[in-house]
């Protein structure tokens, strides 16, 4: 399977740390495994897995348009089976620019749901949480039928 993982920053931290022990695992399985974000520590670690510098990690509508103009080559040549979106702005560019390609969202934390912000919310395909409370809250919060979200 041809992955591609995006993520706002790939920094220390618990999303971070969860996204490299994943795609590292994903490489071990025999999986091609890439990853684009607006790039950090953890690009040291990556142990041969592709990374994609993308200002990810900025709000600023003009970085908004260079991910989403980026990403739509990286997709476009990547050839991927799946993209897995694991922030909230990296799930918002994937979908201004995803075509048929199937995607994966996961919820690592609760997200501000004052406008515009929930409108701006993208999840997916399919939606993973990384708790059952962050489970429910989506489902409150955003509406998703509880068999959409694992």
């Amino acid at each position: 399977m041809n992955i591609l993982m995006l993520t706002s920053s790939f920094d220390i931290g618990g999303a971070e740390t969860h996204i490299l022990t994943l795609a590292l695992r994903l490489k071990r399985m025999g999986h091609s495994v890439e990853i684009a974000s607006g790039g950090g520590e953890y690009e040291n670690c990556l142990d041969g897995i592709k990374h994609h510098t993308l200002p990810l990690n900025s709000k600023n509508p003009l970085s908004i348009l260079i991910s989403a103009a980026k990403l739509r080559r990286i997709i476009n040549n990547g050839n991927f089976d799946v993209i897995h979106a694991h922030s909230r702005i990296s799930s918002f560019v994937l979908r201004l620019v995803k075509g048929k390609t199937p995607a994966v969202t996961t919820a690592h934390w609760i997200f501000n749901v004052d406008f515009p912000y929930k409108t701006l919310s993208f999840w997916g395909d399919k939606i993973l949480s990384v708790s059952p409370d962050i489970k429910k809250y989506l489902i409150k919060n955003y509406g998703l039928y509880p068999d959409s979200v694992t």
